[in-house]
């Protein structure tokens, strides 16, 4: 495939003034793949841009307006192919990210189809564990335990998200970013020219995008999705911010997700599972979001593991005088839920073999 020809690229710089390149040594890039939809004629196409003008206006660099702790996330790409993968399948959008020649970390793809008066959205999420030279992979929660890390993965690598409904009119008037118009005010009819094919943005308000392409700078009104809120485009702007360590981001992000009614019980899982361990990074505790999805589910490993995790992280901020007996209680504690759920595991369970021998 040559991505020259076929893949807008988008580099985004989601703040208004440049990080120090002497902060940014060393931070790696994340990147997402998402390819036209599959669909009849135009219609594929057409969903692809607004879900990735959609995601587009989630990322950020930084903090902003405010960022008091000069916090700073590295670069965000946004692959962007106008032609649709060669097959409809989890496996074919991992291989195609894994080229050299995109290293990207996830792939958001799906199909569109007319249904009565609306478009029918199913999309996916793509993640797959592979050697893409980051140096840092955020996404793996990490604690120590008696001097030993322990990490755990992200809850699952492959997504498939509920139908969604999308506004006819606004898949026909945003087809492609190159024919978005660039306003000099927010409001008010003066042009100032058109969104290229690549693009640099500076900051979001709500529904609007200050952007600069091909020399110069204005605004871009950014379309409505759908008449209910989407939480497809939460959930894959939260994935995209753990990868990227912008842990505050994440939590509100999937706190999105786990608000909106629409959202199907095993997303839902998924977004809680982010959010408490996005609390946990922050250096608060995430146990009452693991809680609340071992309610949603109580026989999932996954849900156990993170519970157990959440634990290794309260024993390593303890602190003062209680420090011992807090400590001892919370070992209990670990110990109890590792026997009684034993049975979820398998006998060569790795990660729970060095959790125990650990303890």
């Amino acid at each position: 495939m040559n991505f020259k020809h076929k893949i807008l690229t988008t580099i985004i710089f989601i703040i208004s003034a440049l990080i120090p390149a002497n902060l940014m040594a060393g931070v790696d890039q994340v990147s997402i793949y998402i390819p036209s939809f599959d669909g009849p004629k135009e219609l594929g196409r057409n969903v692809a841009t607004v879900l990735n003008l959609q995601i587009w206006q989630t990322l950020r660099r930084a903090p902003w307006p405010e960022n008091p702790d000069n916090l700073h996330f590295g670069y965000g790409l946004i692959y962007w192919d106008n032609e649709t993968l060669s097959e409809q399948s989890h496996t074919e959008a991992e291989r195609t990210i894994k080229g050299l020649s995109m290293l990207a970390q996830m792939s958001f793809w799906g199909k569109a189809y007319q249904y009565g008066g609306g478009v029918v959205v199913q999309s996916n999420l793509s993640i797959p564990a592979y050697n893409d030279f980051r140096e840092n992979k955020f996404e793996i929660w990490k604690t120590k335990l008696n001097g030993k890390t322990i990490e755990l993965d992200i809850p699952r690598r492959r997504i498939e998200m509920s139908s969604i409904v999308l506004e006819p009119s606004v898949i026909e008037k945003y087809s492609l970013p190159s024919a978005l118009k660039m306003y000099k005010n927010q409001v008010g009819d003066e042009e100032v020219g058109e969104v290229g094919d690549s693009y640099v943005a500076i900051k979001f308000v709500p529904g609007f995008a200050y952007v600069k392409s091909k020399g110069i700078k204005g605004w871009v009104r950014l379309p409505q999705l759908s008449k209910r809120p989407t939480e497809i485009v939460d959930f894959v702007a939260g994935v995209i911010r753990v990868f990227r360590g912008d842990w505050r981001g994440a939590a509100v992000k999937m706190q999105g997700v786990i608000n909106n009614a629409n959202t199907k019980r095993p997303l839902k899982i998924d977004a809680y599972l982010y959010r408490g361990m996005a609390l946990e990074r922050q250096g608060e505790s995430g146990r009452k979001m693991f809680e609340y999805t071992y309610r949603l589910n109580p026989y999932s490993k996954t849900t156990i593991q993170y519970l157990i995790m959440s634990d290794l992280s309260a024993l390593n901020r303890l602190t003062g005088v209680t420090k011992d007996k807090e400590g001892n209680e919370i070992k209990k504690r670990i110990k109890d839920t590792i026997l009684e759920y034993r049975y979820l595991f398998r006998d060569d369970n790795p990660w729970l073999f060095k959790v125990q021998e650990n303890l």
